[in-house]
């Protein structure tokens, strides 16, 4: 099946991406005034107050910017556009649906979009790598209708358990939900938020409160950088938390200690990073 090929070429795609470091402090206005204009945009083309605009902030890049998520309404097949501040500018990352939610995935650190009507039902998974959204994994099946059912995983017809048996992995994953928190014509959620310095927890590169394929990447690329220039590109909290096997080198060796810890907890396994440190 394409599942496990499909982490091997996310992986390929990020050793592609040039790796850039958080934004200061001092850069704070600078997106809070992008994203302040992109609310009044939204909120303008409102014209129904059961369609009312909301957003959400939450920082799922994990640079101490926060991503900004703005809902067109709670209605069947409202969307979320998700934005992102990537070198200087905001930049649209994806438009998701239904009915004005998304979901963010802390386990594995993707973000979850679906739709569902008249027995069908869809959902597609993405990873944040180098100022966009790359698909990870889609799941679609007619198991609410009458016609004979298929069941598809990226596209491939599988068994119902095989089906059921994947998803289910993935239903027990912790999730926050993002898109209707505030008013699109109230910035104090804007105002007050506060660009934090990252804090180096081990394997949790790029800092997004998850420890997946998506920091085995950026240690790749870390190691590679340092390979030509004897410069890793990371900020300190993130050259600590690379260092996964503490031998003071960011090396393959701790990505591949990354990806064998992420793939045993998309297993359903209670382990810990430190049980494949050897």
């Amino acid at each position: 099946m394409k599942i496990r090929k499909l982490t091997a070429a996310l992986l390929a795609l990020a050793m592609l991406c040039p790796l850039t470091a958080a934004l200061p402090a001092s850069a704070a206005e600078d997106w809070k005034a992008a994203y302040q204009q992109l609310l009044k945009s939204n909120a303008t083309s409102a014209t129904d107050d059961l369609m009312a605009v909301k957003y959400s902030l939450g920082d799922i890049v994990g640079d101490g910017i926060p991503e900004l998520m703005i809902s067109n309404g709670e209605y069947h097949m409202a969307t979320v556009k998700v934005y992102t501040w990537y070198q200087g500018k905001a930049v649209l990352l994806e438009e998701l649906p239904e009915y004005g939610y998304l979901q963010f995935d802390l386990t594995t650190g993707e973000l979850v979009g679906s739709k569902r009507g008249q027995g069908y039902f869809w959902e597609q998974r993405f990873a944040y790598y180098c100022g966009a959204l790359v698909p990870t994994i889609d799941f679609s099946d007619n198991d609410g209708t009458d016609e004979p059912h298929y069941y598809k995983i990226n596209g491939e017809s599988v068994s119902e358990s095989t089906y059921n048996d994947y998803r289910n992995t993935l239903i027990v994953h912790q999730y926050m939900q993002f898109g209707r928190d505030y008013l699109a014509t109230d910035f104090s959620a804007l105002n007050s938020y506060t660009v934090t310095n990252p804090v180096a927890v081990l394997g949790n590169v790029n800092q997004d409160m998850a420890i997946n394929a998506s920091d085995a990447a950026q240690i790749l690329i870390a190691a590679a950088t340092y390979g030509a220039s004897s410069r890793t590109g990371l900020m300190e909290a993130q050259e600590e938390a690379a260092d996964v096997n503490g031998d003071h080198a960011i090396t393959a060796s701790d990505a591949a200690i990354v990806l064998i810890y992420s793939a045993a907890v998309g297993a359903g396994k209670n382990v810990k990073l430190t049980d494949f440190i050897r």
